[in-house]
């Protein structure tokens, strides 16, 4: 579809719901203007949930270590003592936890 002038953009922008109230250019580069930061916005909202998905999980490697250490140091000292393996373990709290 080729487009002979602004009227004709104008008009075709305005026939969409999104879009009813461009009426001029102005309103046009006003609401492509509102577009791109919200564009800009939605980038630093995914960008701030990546940074703390990554935080989390470096605190869920440092509790897995935490753990293993624990259970390394309980073998240790009672070697008698039968403790399950470090993937029982961390299914076992991934079960109970009602976040997951």
């Amino acid at each position: 579809m080729k487009l002979e002038n602004k009227e004709e953009l104008i008009k075709l922008l305005s026939d969409n719901n999104y879009l009813a109230d461009v009426k001029t250019i102005e309103d046009l580069k006003i609401f492509v203007r509102g577009n791109i930061e919200f564009t800009e916005y939605l980038a630093d909202q995914l960008n701030k949930s990546i940074s703390y998905t990554e935080y989390l999980g470096r605190n869920l490697n440092v509790s897995y270590q935490y753990i293993d250490l624990l259970r390394t140091t309980i073998l240790l000292i009672s070697p008698e003592i039968k403790l399950p393996d470090m993937n029982t373990i961390i299914g076992k709290f991934i079960e109970d936890d009602e976040t997951f």
